[in-house]
């Protein structure tokens, strides 16, 4: 008798596990934007399509990031450290948490001292939070032009709109 009752009790708190009244909270869908903005060092991370077959991908170019308000929202700049207009990466918030702009360069920047990377692109990304706590973009999309230059001589060129890049947290 005893072994039933604390079998019923046992079902009826398990029934009331479920209900409104104690239920525990769930994350909504989508989760809410990150409203955190983008600053400080990042590395610049270029995936050319995959139909490109360009070598030695990923690209990475260490760029100084800053995010500041304008009159018509938040904008986001990035440099090559040092300064500098060798790389354009002009970028609007249009919406809490999602960047979109131009990531070009206006001359190459080197990779390495005898390879280089040319951007012409336009790119939209969601904003998501590194381990540390710092904002950061994780595979955003760009359109255009992505050539790099294994060499003094050679130029790789791919054109797509599936290209992938990222700003991530240093």
């Amino acid at each position: 008798m005893t072994r039933a009752l604390t079998l019923v009790v046992l079902v009826v708190a398990l029934a009331g596990c479920g209900s409104d009244n104690g239920d525990l909270p769930t994350l909504s869908t989508p989760p809410p934007p990150v409203a955190v903005l983008l600053n400080g060092s990042y590395d610049l991370e270029v995936v050319p399509a995959a139909a490109c077959a360009l070598p030695d991908a990923p690209y990475v170019v260490p760029v100084d990031v800053t995010s500041f308000a304008t009159s018509v929202g938040n904008e986001l700049r990035a440099t090559i450290p040092g300064g500098g207009d060798a790389l354009t990466l002009d970028m609007l918030y249009p919406v809490t948490g999602r960047l979109e702009g131009a990531l070009s360069t206006r001359t190459d920047v080197p990779l390495t001292e005898s390879t280089w990377l040319r951007l012409r692109n336009t790119g939209w990304g969601i904003v998501s939070l590194a381990t540390d706590g710092r904002a950061e973009l994780r595979d955003g999309t760009m359109a255009g032009e992505v050539t790099y230059y294994p060499d003094e001589i050679s130029a790789l060129t791919c054109t797509g709109d599936d290209h992938s890049w990222s700003l991530v947290a240093r």
